[in-house]
C-alpha cells in the first residue's frame, strides 16, 4: 500500500519544514481543507474495479495511523476522502444485478416511484425494489446458487411492459401509476449500454443514479404493498410523493390540451421531461434545456422566492413584537424565518421533481447558504463553495462520473467569477445613479449570459460535443420569461391544484398562456447546433482552446480586450486548418443486435447499414449513427448502403437520411423509390475515392430477404474489407460458385451477426479474413456468435472482435499501410465506463 508509506515518509526529519508549512496552510483556510477531502473523493474514478474487502480496511488503518500525529491530518482527511470515495464504488458494484443472472427471471415486488412513460410500443417506469426472488436464472449463470446473492439486492430498476395485443398486458399498463405497489414476473438485465466513442454512456448514467438493475414485464398484477414494506417511513413519504406527482400530471393533461405547452408545465411542475422528447434536440440547439426541465436553477428561483416570503413574515413579526416590546423575538424571526422559509419550499419543490440529482445539489446548497445567513457567517464565496461541494460528494460520491454534475459546478464558478467582486483584483464599480435599476439589471443580464455561454463553452463540447449557436440571445428573452413569468404560474398551479383545487383551472390555464411564447419560440425558430468534431481536435489544439477560454472569462483588468483577441487567433488558425484523416479508416459501431459501419477514405464518408428502430422516440440512427459522424466532423453522407430491409439494418436510415442527406444511396430492388439519388445496390455499382475502390455484389436469391443481401467490398492496395450484410449458406455457396468473392481478406464483418446459418467452412477457406468483427448485442437472446462459428474462425487464425464486448471497433491504416485496431472497451477501463 502508498499509504503507509506516506506516513513514514512524512514524520521523518527531513520534512519537518513541509509538515509545518502544510499544517499551518490546512489550519489557516477551510477551503483548503474541504478541497483535500474532494480529492480524495475524486479518486473513485481511478479504481478499475471495486476495491476488495482488505483494501478497504487498509484504507480505514492508514486514515486512523495518520490522524495519530497532528502533522499528518491533512494526509489522514486526504485518505479518508479516498476511503469514502472507495466505500461507495465498493456499494455500488454490490448492489448491482451480476453479469452471471443477466436474462434471468425473477418474482419482484416494489413500488413505482416514477411517472409512467408511454408510447406505442410499450409503458416505461421506475420502481423501488422491496422483493426480489429468482426464479429461472439465465444459461450463463451456471449451476451454482445464486438464489441468496439476488434476494439481498435492493435499489431502483427501470421497466417496461411491451404492448403485446393481449387484453391483459393493455388493461395491467392501462392502470400502471406512479405510488401503487406492483408484483411481477421480470426479466432483468445487468446494467449495461452501446459504447461508441464520445457518444452518450447509457451505463454511467444508470451507475449515477443508482438503478442496479434494467428489465422488463413479462406478466404482473397490482396490489397492496406486503404489511412489512407498508409500515416503513420511507415508503409512507415515497407512495405520498408519487401518488401527488401522478395527481399533478393528470391535472396538467385534463387542463392543456396543446402537446408542447402541456410538456413544458410537466417538465416544470414535476420533473417529468419524457413529453419533450420530440423536441428535446430543438431545445437543445436554442441553449435553454435547462430553463426548461427542473434543476438547480429552479430549486435556487423557489428558495430566492421563499426567501422573500419569509423576509416578509419577518418583518411582520417584528413590527408586532415591537409594538409589544420584544425586540429581540423579533430579530430571531428576521434572522431564522428567511432562509427556514427558503429551505422547506426548495425541499417540497425537489419532492415534487422525484428527487432528481440536480434538484438534490441545489438543494443542499441553499441549506448552506441558509446556514451562513441564520448564523451571520460571513464566509468568502469560494469556502461556501468547497462546503457545498464536499457536502454533495459526501450524500452521493457517485456524482462525480455524472456530467450534470460538472456542468453545475462548471456554471457555479462561474457565476461568482460573474458576480462575486473580488478586491484583491477588481475594485467593485461604483453604481452610476443616472443610470436606472432595470437597465443595470440587463446589464448584469447580459455579464452573467456572456461569462455562461463562453466559459461553459469548452466543458459542453468536451462532454456533449454540442454548443447552442443562438444560446446567449434566446437566454436573454427566455430567462426573464421563464424565471420571472412562467416558473411563478407554475408553482401557483400547483400550490392551486394542492390547497384550492376550484382555483386550478384558471391558474393553469394562466401558465399554460405564459407557455406559449416559449413554444413557439421552440416549434418556430429553426436552427442547428455548433458541433465541433471532438475526435479531429488535437492537444494542442485543446491547449489553444484552454488559453481562449481563460482570455474570455478572467476579469478585466488582469487582460485587455485587444489580448483577448490575440489569444482567439492561433485556435481559429488551428481550426481553420482541418483535421487530418488517415487513408483509409472502417469503424463498426456498437448498435446492439444490428449493424452500421462507416467507412471513411479521400475526405469522405459512406454508411453501410443503419441500425434498429426500436421505438418512435428511440432509433440507432439518431441515437448513434448521427452523433458519430457530427463528432468525426461530417455534416453530410456521401453515399449510404443498405444491405437488405431488416430492421436491424435499416431501421435507422430515416433519421441518418433527415440529418446527413446523403448524395447517393443504394438500395436494394424492393426498396427502391422515387427519390433523387436512390440506386439499385443489386446492379454492381463501382466507384473511387482516392486510392481506395469500392465495388457493390449484388445478389438475388428465391425469396430470402438475409440472401438478398447487398455485399460491399473495400479495397486499397493489399488491403481488402468485406461487409456481407446478412447472407446465408445458400448465397455463400452462390457466391463461392460464381467466383464473385476476393480471398484472403484484411476485415470481414462476419455474415449474419455470426449466426450458424452463415459462416460456411468453404466461405472461410476462401476468405481467411486476418479480422473479423461480429456486430451483435451482448448477451442477447438470439446468441450471436454461435460457439461453432467461433470455432471455424478461431480454427483459421482469424483475430474475433464482438462489439457486444468491446463496443465500436475501428480499424485504421496509415499511409504506408500499417494498421491499427481500436477497441472502445478495453480490459483497463474504469469500473463506471
Amino acid at each position: 500500500m502508498v499509504a503507509p508509506g506516506l506516513i513514514v515518509g512524512a514524520n521523518c526529519g527531513g520534512f519537518v519544514p513541509l509538515q509545518q508549512y502544510l499544517r499551518r496552510l490546512f489550519e489557516e483556510h477551510p477551503a483548503l481543507r474541504c478541497s483535500v477531502v474532494v480529492s480524495g473523493i475524486l479518486t473513485l474514478l481511478l479504481w478499475p474495479s471495486a476495491p476488495s474487502n482488505w483494501i478497504l480496511l487498509a484504507l480505514l488503518l492508514s486514515v486512523i495511523a495518520c490522524s495519530y500525529w497532528r502533522t499528518t491530518h491533512w494526509l489522514a482527511v486526504w485518505l479518508f476522502g479516498v476511503l469514502w470515495g472507495a466505500v461507495a464504488v465498493y456499494q455500488s458494484e454490490r448492489a448491482l444485478l451480476p453479469e452471471q443472472l443477466d436474462r434471468s427471471h425473477f418474482q419482484l415486488g416494489g413500488m413505482i416511484v416514477s411517472p409512467v412513460f408511454a408510447s406505442a410500443e410499450y409503458w416505461q417506469f421506475d420502481l423501488r425494489v422491496e422483493q426480489l426472488q429468482l426464479v429461472e436464472s439465465s444459461p450463463a449463470a451456471g449451476p451454482s446458487d445464486h438464489t441468496d446473492v439476488a434476494a439481498k439486492r435492493r435499489g431502483t430498476v427501470r421497466l417496461r411492459l411491451y404492448r403485446r395485443g393481449h387484453a391483459a398486458t393493455e388493461s395491467l399498463g392501462e392502470q400502471l401509476r406512479a405510488g401503487q405497489y406492483l408484483s411481477a414476473q421480470v426479466t432483468l438485465r445487468t446494467p449495461r449500454g452501446l459504447a461508441n466513442p464520445g457518444l452518450f454512456n447509457y451505463r454511467t448514467w444508470l451507475r449515477s443514479r443508482g438503478y442496479i438493475a434494467t428489465g422488463y414485464i413479462r406478466e404482473g398484477s397490482l396490489s397492496a404493498a406486503p404489511p412489512a414494506a407498508a409500515a416503513q417511513l420511507d415508503s409512507r413519504l415515497t407512495a405520498a410523493v408519487a401518488a401527488l406527482r401522478r395527481r399533478l400530471l393528470e391535472t396538467i393533461a385534463e387542463q392543456v390540451a396543446a402537446p408542447l405547452p402541456r410538456a413544458l408545465l410537466a417538465a416544470l411542475a414535476v420533473g417529468d421531461k419524457s413529453a419533450l422528447a420530440p423536441w428535446r434536440e430543438r431545445i437543445v440547439a436554442l441553449g435553454i434545456i435547462h430553463l426548461l426541465v427542473i434543476s438547480g436553477l429552479h430549486i435556487g428561483m423557489v428558495g430566492a422566492l421563499g426567501w422573500w416570503l419569509g423576509s416578509a413574515a419577518a418583518r411582520a413579526l417584528a413590527a408586532w413584537h415591537s409594538r409589544r416590546g420584544c425586540e429581540s423575538r423579533g430579530l430571531l424571526a428576521a434572522d431564522l424565518l428567511p432562509p427556514l422559509t427558503a429551505v422547506l419550499l426548495a425541499l417540497g419543490y425537489t419532492l415534487l421533481s422525484g428527487g432528481q440529482l440536480p434538484a438534490l445539489r441545489a438543494l443542499i446548497a441553499l441549506c448552506w447558504l441558509a446556514a451562513a445567513s441564520a448564523k451571520r457567517l460571513a464566509w468568502e464565496p469560494l469556502t461556501l463553495l468547497s462546503r457545498v461541494v464536499l457536502t454533495i460528494l459526501l450524500v452521493d460520491p457517485l456524482a462525480v462520473i455524472s456530467a450534470s454534475f460538472w456542468l453545475s459546478l462548471s456554471a457555479v464558478a462561474l457565476l461568482m467569477v460573474a458576480l462575486v467582486p473580488r478586491r484583491e483584483i477588481v475594485q467593485p464599480q461604483q453604481c452610476d445613479p443616472s443610470v436606472g435599476k432595470l437597465l443595470r439589471g440587463w446589464r448584469q443580464l447580459l455579464r452573467v449570459q456572456f461569462y455562461l455561454t463562453l466559459g461553459m463553452a469548452p466543458l459542453l463540447l468536451a462532454l456533449i460535443g454540442k454548443l447552442s449557436l443562438v444560446g446567449l440571445l434566446v437566454n436573454l428573452f427566455a430567462v426573464p420569461w421563464v424565471t420571472l413569468l412562467l416558473v411563478p404560474a407554475v408553482l401557483l398551479a400547483v400550490a392551486g391544484s394542492l390547497l384550492l383545487p376550484p382555483l386550478a383551472p384558471p391558474l393553469w390555464a394562466l401558465a399554460a398562456q405564459l407557455s406559449r411564447p416559449v413554444a413557439a419560440v421552440v416549434e418556430q425558430l429553426q436552427v442547428e447546433a455548433v458541433i465541433l468534431p471532438l475526435d479531429q481536435i488535437a492537444s494542442p489544439v485543446w491547449l489553444l482552446l484552454l488559453l481562449f477560454w481563460l482570455a474570455a472569462v478572467l476579469p478585466r483588468p488582469l487582460l485587455s480586450w485587444p489580448l483577448r483577441l490575440l489569444c482567439a487567433l492561433p485556435l481559429l488558425l488551428a481550426l481553420a486548418l482541418g483535421p487530418t484523416r488517415p487513408p483509409l479508416r472502417v469503424t463498426v459501431l456498437d448498435v446492439g443486435q444490428g449493424l452500421a459501419v462507416v467507412v471513411e477514405a479521400a475526405g469522405r464518408v459512406l454508411l453501410y447499414d443503419s441500425g434498429a428502430r426500436y421505438s418512435e422516440y428511440f432509433d440507432m440512427g439518431s441515437a448513434v449513427v448521427v452523433p458519430y459522424l457530427h463528432r468525426r466532423g461530417y455534416q453530410r453522407l456521401d453515399r449510404v448502403v443498405i444491405s437488405h430491409g431488416d430492421n436491424d439494418h435499416l431501421g435507422g436510415y430515416r433519421a441518418v437520411a433527415a440529418a446527413l442527406q446523403p448524395t447517393v444511396v443504394l438500395l436494394p430492388d424492393e426498396l427502391l423509390g422515387a427519390a433523387t439519388g436512390q440506386r439499385s445496390c443489386q446492379q454492381p455499382q463501382r466507384w473511387q475515392w482516392g486510392e481506395v475502390r469500392f465495388t457493390t455484389i449484388g445478389n438475388r436469391s428465391d425469396g430470402s430477404r438475409n440472401d438478398d443481401s447487398c455485399l460491399l467490398l473495400l479495397q486499397w492496395g493489399a488491403t481488402t474489407v468485406l461487409l456481407p450484410g446478412d447472407i446465408e449458406r445458400r448465397a455463400e455457396q452462390r457466391l463461392l460458385a460464381e467466383q464473385r468473392l476476393p480471398a484472403a481478406l484484411t476485415v470481414l464483418v462476419a455474415p449474419h451477426h455470426g449466426s450458424n446459418s452463415s459462416s460456411s467452412a468453404a466461405l472461410l477457406e476462401l476468405l481467411r479474413p486476418d479480422h473479423v468483427v461480429f456486430s451483435a448485442g451482448w448477451n442477447h437472446h438470439y446468441g450471436h456468435p454461435h460457439p461453432q462459428v467461433l470455432a471455424r474462425y478461431q480454427a483459421i487464425g482469424s483475430r474475433s472482435h464482438h462489439t457486444g464486448t468491446s463496443g465500436a471497433i475501428t480499424f485504421s491504416w496509415d499511409r504506408d499501410g500499417a494498421l491499427t485496431v481500436e477497441r472502445l472497451r478495453s480490459p483497463n477501463q474504469r469500473w463506471w465506463q
